[in-house]
């Protein structure tokens, strides 16, 4: 008896449930990495999900269901930061007048102090650069 609650308990909680996910085809190129930031969720959520045992390995062509994310998590923007030198999250909060949790949350960061330069963060709708920082871009480019 104990068994079978168990493996029914093990079952609930590995297998999807497709009322609350949604399947997404994996491109060549795609990552793990890449497709639980687009969609809010964990690395791990995503193997859990899938029954994915290697977080490295990803077939172009299969199709990986997307897990619902509970979080309240605000819309994305159509921008991204990329980071430079020097940028921390309050940094970059308040160039763009957003909250940190939230950049935090919407690029699901396990380490807030660990950005590196060339990273592309995903910002908040709404999210508009200071006058200073549009100057900044200007000159540079």
């Amino acid at each position: 008896m104990r068994h079978t609650i168990v493996a029914n308990l093990a079952l609930a909680v590995l297998l999807p449930l497709p009322s609350i996910a949604q399947n997404v085809k994996v491109q060549p190129g795609d990552t793990l990495s890449q497709l639980a930031n687009k969609y809010n969720v964990s690395i791990g959520e995503l193997m859990r999900h899938n029954g994915l045992s290697n977080s490295n390995h990803l077939e172009a062509g299969i199709n990986l269901s997307i897990p619902k994310n509970n979080r309240d998590l605000p819309s994305l923007s159509s921008i991204q930061h990329k980071v430079t030198k020097g940028d921390t999250i309050n940094k970059i909060s308040k160039i763009y007048n957003i909250k940190q949790q939230d950049l935090i949350a919407i690029n699901n960061l396990s380490n807030a102090n660990f950005l590196y330069p060339g990273q592309n963060l995903n910002l908040p709708k709404g999210a508009k650069p200071s006058k200073a920082k549009q100057t900044i871009k200007i000159n540079k480019d």
